[in-house]
């Protein structure tokens, strides 16, 4: 009993005590010392204690905190001193302030080349304009340390980049300089995983994303699209690591992928891009050896007489340290001039005109940027035309031999995320081809104008494509169950003097389709094409499409195929299926056009 009464008396001092510490007496005075630049008015605002008001210890530390939370301030205390020393009587309360030096520069360390220093800059709102007068520099405040961090993280996700700010503060050793520090996402391995016939060389031109780089989900991405444009892999499982995988910053990056068959052998019947039904032997093999090159060999014979075509094709995408790819095809064609097509049937004009091309065509194309490139070809073919079979209607106005030459120069953009495939981006493409021509008599009908002799000659082309799609996750290989909007425009002009097998032609398979191949010519060509493709299962998909457009300003008409000097434009219409096979993409279309008439349109390829 006696202790129950002892704790109690005691609790009573203790909170008698307390009181008295809390409401001991007012405040005659509050003084405010250590600011340099921040006005004490401005600190006063934020108090919540004033002169008059009885002393409370707890009041003045959460006025404390307040000026803390200004930001300006590196040290905050107080200290409170009663005035005539005595219990109950009046306070003095002095606020000590340390205030931060003001900021004359702003240094950033931690950044690699892959940011620079001066677009960082420009996201740190406290940093002094150049020319700034002392007197107008302000002291640095912390509470700018989260939008900084904040800004200049956007920067970096900009640019598919991660770096985070760890810290942001004076520099101890001269505290005019503020410092912020920064820790970027650094790749710290790149595990490739199931290929067997590719070489380790060749991954690492593909990928340039490298150990010891700054990880870049762009980068990476490119690296992921690269590969995936080779088609060299039937399936890959790449990782995406994000910020929260990435522990002290080292990032681990794996590709999983399956080896497609590359090589191909094929013999049989065919129907060739210019629907003409021919037997066929062909070998190719798009990753030669796992060296990434890519040969091919090519035979067709036609089954109505006229001689076979045979090619010979060779690339090589990384002929220098540059990634500069190289190009080369030699060749004895044949090309069916305004063939109806072999699922139309024929007619009295269709087959009646074929030309033989022989020669050479070799390019180089260097990449200066992840979606820019320049090339240079060069072109060099003899031209000798035919009217075959020998039963075959004469076509008048059309025998025309000759020989051909030219160097082409081009410059590509490409932001599509897949070359084969696309479903976003854009491929914009002009060509300038000076070259020379070489008309030869005849001893048959030929085209008139110009007479035999040597001419020179320049083509001007352009070509625009792009693809939209509601998807909007990031595009794999394995990802074909999208819808897809496409948009083609082709144009192109010569100067000049070009023989009849030199100017532009529309019609057919991929301008205007319901029309014959090529049924319209001329020095001046436009075609635009729409269409929207709608997949069905994985590799079926259904295509609504609608071309519109011609060729003008060239030789004159032959039959019924009449042409116009001035621009005139034509529209086909209709629906297609695409299948995905090992011989690669097959297209059968059926259109209708502005005439009144249809064509049924296939081919090995894909449209664009």
């Amino acid at each position: 009993m006696l202790a129950r009464i002892i704790n109690i008396a005691c609790l009573v001092t203790l909170t008698a005590v307390a009181f008295a510490q809390q409401d001991s007496g007012k405040i005659d005075e509050i003084i405010i010392r250590g600011n340099k630049r921040v006005s004490e008015p401005v600190i006063r605002a934020t108090m919540r204690v004033k002169v008059g008001q009885l002393l409370n210890i707890g009041a003045i530390k959460a006025d404390c905190q307040a000026i803390r939370d200004m930001g300006w301030f590196s040290k905050v205390d107080y200290t409170t001193t009663n005035s005539s020393n005595t219990t109950g009587s009046s306070w003095k309360v002095v606020i000590d302030i340390q205030e931060y030096e003001v900021v004359k520069e702003v240094a950033i360390v931690g950044n690699s080349t892959a940011m620079k220093t001066e677009d960082l800059l420009k996201a740190v709102t406290f940093r002094p304009a150049p020319g700034t007068k002392e007197a107008d520099l302000k002291p640095f405040n912390n509470a700018e340390m989260k939008p900084t961090g904040d800004a200049i993280a956007k920067l970096y996700n900009e640019k598919g980049l991660f770096g985070r700010v760890e810290g942001v503060g004076p520099d101890p050793f001269s505290p005019t300089t503020v410092i912020i520090k920064i820790r970027e996402s650094i790749i710290n391995s790149i595990t490739i995983e199931g290929f067997t016939n590719t070489k380790q060389s060749v991954f690492d031109r593909l990928i340039k994303s490298k150990p010891g780089q700054p990880y870049s989900l762009l980068e990476w991405n490119r690296d992921i699209t690269r590969i995936a444009n080779t088609q060299w892999f039937e399936k890959f499982n790449p990782t995406f690591p994000s910020l929260s995988d990435q522990g002290e910053g080292l990032v681990d990056l794996k590709i999983s992928l399956d080896d497609a068959r590359t090589g191909l052998f094929n013999a049989g019947l065919v129907l060739d891009p210019q629907n003409s039904l021919a037997g066929a032997v062909s070998y190719s093999d798009s990753n030669f050896m796992g060296s990434g090159q890519s040969v091919g060999f090519n035979l067709t014979q036609a089954t109505k007489g006229v001689g076979g075509s045979v090619s010979l094709d060779y690339a090589n995408p990384f002929m220098d340290s540059h990634d500069t790819a190289f190009r080369m095809s030699v060749y004895d064609r044949l090309i069916y001039r305004f063939s109806n097509g072999a699922l139309n049937g024929s007619s009295s004009t269709s087959d009646a005109y074929q030309e033989r091309r022989r020669g050479i065509t070799s390019s180089f194309t260097r990449p200066v940027s992840n979606s820019k490139s320049y090339g240079i070809s060069t072109r060099l073919e003899t031209i000798h035309t035919l009217n075959a079979p020998a039963n075959a209607p004469v076509v008048p106005y059309v025998r025309q031999d000759g020989e051909v030459g030219s160097v082409g120069l081009s410059s590509i953009i490409n932001t599509r995320d897949l070359d084969f495939d696309p479903s976003r981006g854009t491929y914009i493409r002009f060509d300038l081809e000076p070259g020379y021509s070489v008309i030869k008599p005849s001893t048959t009908t030929d085209l008139r104008n110009p007479p035999p002799g040597r001419y020179t000659f320049a083509k001007i082309g352009f070509d625009f494509r792009t693809y939209f799609t509601k998807n909007k996750k990031m595009r794999t290989k394995d990802d074909s169950s999208r819808e897809v909007f496409a948009l083609r425009l082709r144009a192109g002009t010569e100067t000049g003097t070009v023989p009849f097998f030199e100017q532009y032609f529309a019609g057919g398979n991929d301008s205007v389709r319901g029309y014959n191949e090529d049924r319209f010519w001329g020095r001046n060509m436009v075609v635009g094409t729409f269409e929207y493709r709608k997949p069905i299962q994985e590799q079926f998909s259904l295509v609504g499409f609608i071309d519109y457009g011609g060729a003008w300003g060239g030789y004159a008409g032959i039959k019924d195929f009449e042409q116009a000097s001035e621009a005139n434009f034509h529209y086909g219409y209709g629906l297609g299926l695409r299948f995905r096979t090992p011989l690669g993409p097959i297209r059968l279309d059926y259109a209708f056009n502005d005439k009144g008439g249809s064509r049924a349109h296939f081919m090995i390829g894909t449209s664009f």
